[in-house]
C-alpha cells in the first residue's frame, strides 16, 4: 500500500532514485512514513563518492564542534541565510544556521564512505531531513574484501544527528545508541525503509511478530520490474516470554500472578 502523502508509486520511486544520487528530492517523505513500508522499486546502486572541491574531509570534522542548540526543524535552505565568507556554504542546521566547506555531505547530500566494521558510507538530505546509510555487504569467500551493501533511509533525523555521526569515533555504536534500540533487532527509533540493495541480495527485516522478534522475508521491485525475495528463511530470534495466568501455579511450584 501507498503511504498517504505521495501522489503515486512513480513519486515515491523517483524520490527516492534522486535521493540516493545526492540530487535534492522535490518533496519530503509524508509524515506517514513507517518501517514495515519498503518502496516499490529498489534500485541497485554503488557507493558514492565524496563530492568535489576542497575544505572537508572525513577525518577533518573537529571544526564543527558545538552544533546541537536553536529551535525546531527547519529545511536546510532559509530565506534568509547568513553570507557564507571564504567560499562556505551557510546550513540551516535545526534552526541554528552554519557555515561549512562546499563539499561537506551536509550541503552536497552525497554519502560518504566512512571507517567502521559494518556500515560502509553515510549521508544526509537536509531538506527532507533523511539519514541514509549502506550497510558494509557480504564478504567475499576469495579475498575477504570489504564490500558496500544495502542501503536504508531513517525519516526525520534532525540535522545535528547527521554531524554527530560524522565525527563519532566509533559509528556502529553511535548507531545503536541513536537509530537503533540495544537489547532489541527490531528496534528503532526513527521511521526507515530499504531503499537500495546491492548485487541482487534482499535482507531479511527484523520486525516483533506474536511470537517475538524474528526475520522475516522481504520482497521488492527492481528497477527492472523484477521481483526478488530474501534468500533466507525466517528465524524466530528472540521469543516472547510466557505469560503466566493468574491463579494457577506452574509446573515447578512457584505461584502465578494472581496467586
Amino acid at each position: 500500500m501507498l503511504d498517504e502523502g505521495w501522489a503515486s508509486e512513480a513519486d515515491l520511486a523517483e524520490w527516492i532514485d534522486r535521493l540516493i544520487r545526492g540530487i535534492p528530492p522535490q518533496q519530503p517523505p509524508p509524515p506517514s512514513a513507517t518501517a514495515g513500508h519498503a518502496p516499490p522499486a529498489l534500485p541497485p546502486s554503488g557507493p558514492s563518492g565524496t563530492g568535489g572541491g576542497g575544505g572537508w574531509s572525513p577525518g577533518g570534522f573537529g571544526g564543527f564542534g558545538g552544533v546541537g542548540g536553536g529551535g525546531g526543524a527547519g529545511g536546510g535552505r532559509g530565506p534568509t541565510p547568513p553570507g557564507g565568507g571564504r567560499g562556505g556554504v551557510p546550513v540551516n542546521v535545526d534552526g541554528q544556521w552554519i557555515t561549512f566547506p562546499a563539499n561537506h555531505p551536509i550541503v552536497t547530500a552525497e554519502m560518504v564512505p566512512v571507517s567502521s566494521s559494518n556500515i560502509y558510507s553515510i549521508g544526509y538530505d537536509n531538506d527532507s531531513h533523511t539519514l541514509m546509510v549502506r550497510f558494509v555487504g557480504r564478504h567475499s569467500h576469495k579475498d575477504n574484501s570489504r564490500r558496500p551493501g544495502s542501503i536504508y533511509a531513517y525519516f526525520h533525523v534532525p540535522a545535528r544527528r547527521f554531524l554527530q555521526f560524522l565525527a563519532a569515533a566509533s559509528k556502529g555504536k553511535w548507531l545503536w545508541d541513536n537509530v537503533r534500540i540495544r537489547g532489541t533487532i527490531s528496534g528503532h527509533r526513527y521511521d526507515y525503509a530499504l531503499v537500495g540493495i546491492e548485487a541482487g541480495y534482499v535482507p531479511r527485516k527484523a520486525t516483533l511478530t506474536p511470537l517475538g522478534e524474528a526475520y522475516i522475508q522481504r520482497q521488492v521491485w527492481t528497477d527492472k520490474s523484477r521481483l526478488i525475495a530474501s534468500p533466507l528463511p525466517e528465524q524466530l530470534v528472540r521469543p516472547l516470554a510466557p505469560v503466566l495466568r493468574p491463579g494457577r501455579p506452574p509446573k515447578d511450584g512457584r505461584r502465578g500472578l494472581g496467586g
